[in-house]
């Protein structure tokens, strides 16, 4: 999923702020800091037989919710919860917070037996803002992709990923700015986003510099929608320069520290 998720972003498919983004070299080249996608993942049917594509197992009655985690730009793990309505409510709750488009749940069961630890692991893609379930395949087993690989009989990852991606592609992937988009609504919509509250002034301040940069904007308008977000020193975004450049650092968050290990930082448990 997360390779699907950073090939798409990486041919621009989501955009090309975020492609730029991305490509930014990072430390760690593959997400997590040292790993290959997510932590001691082996690919599913190799090693432990863990879940497919490193999803972690076990009982998750008790798991540790934690901060959200950004794995490479525009991409986050929001968390781990139990299954079910409430654990399913949680996390998109949490993927609202964030202001996410899609939230894709991996819902993991794990089954211990005397010499093998089954597993069936289900993906379900959510729309955040409307909450529509856009896919949901069946659950995918290890013993039975294990055998179908064995056999020859083919790839359920693999077809499981197409139901997936097939969603992800129909539904998220960028297209013109639509003809009837004129300044009016642009300044519109610019206006009710910075009259609600804001999470992540600095979304919305990049929203309105889009605007700006495809003259849907007026200098004017965008400088009073600096001025809501940001107080006075939103007037200093307008003329560029040293001023505004501070008045934008401010808003950053602060710089991770390196994690020690191999764990992912912020998680509890983590080395």
């Amino acid at each position: 999923v997360l390779e699907g998720l950073r090939t798409r972003i990486y041919e621009g498919q989501f955009g090309e702020m975020l492609k730029v983004a991305a490509m930014a070299p990072v430390a760690g080249s593959a997400g997590y800091p040292g790993g290959s996608g997510y932590p001691g993942g082996a690919p599913m049917g190799e090693g432990n037989r863990g879940a497919p594509g490193g999803a972690p197992g076990g009982d998750t009655s008790q798991a540790p919710i934690f901060p959200a985690q950004g794995i490479v730009p525009g991409i986050m793990l929001v968390g781990v919860d139990k299954q079910g309505e409430a654990g399913k409510k949680s996390l998109l709750d949490k993927a609202k917070e964030e202001q996410l488009d899609a939230l894709i749940l991996f819902e993991v069961t794990v089954t211990p037996t005397r010499t093998v630890v089954n597993n069936s692991t289900k993906l379900i893609l959510i729309d955040v803002a409307s909450g529509e379930t856009l896919a949901s395949p069946p659950a995918i087993k290890n013993t039975v992709v294990e055998a179908s690989r064995r056999e020859g009989r083919g790839d359920p990852v693999e077809a499981l990923m197409k139901r997936l991606f097939d969603a992800v592609d129909e539904r998220y992937t960028l297209t013109d700015l639509p003809e009837v988009l004129n300044q009016t609504n642009v300044t519109a919509r610019v206006q009710k986003i910075t009259d609600g509250p804001q999470r992540n002034k600095l979304a919305t301040l990049l929203e309105i510099a889009f605007w700006q940069e495809r003259n849907l904007l007026s200098p004017d308008d965008a400088q009073v929608a600096h001025e809501k977000l940001l107080g006075p020193a939103g007037a200093k975004l307008n003329d560029g320069g040293k001023d505004a450049k501070k008045t934008l650092e401010k808003l950053l968050p602060p710089r991770p520290k390196p994690p020690v290990g191999g764990g992912p930082p912020g998680i509890p448990g983590s080395p």
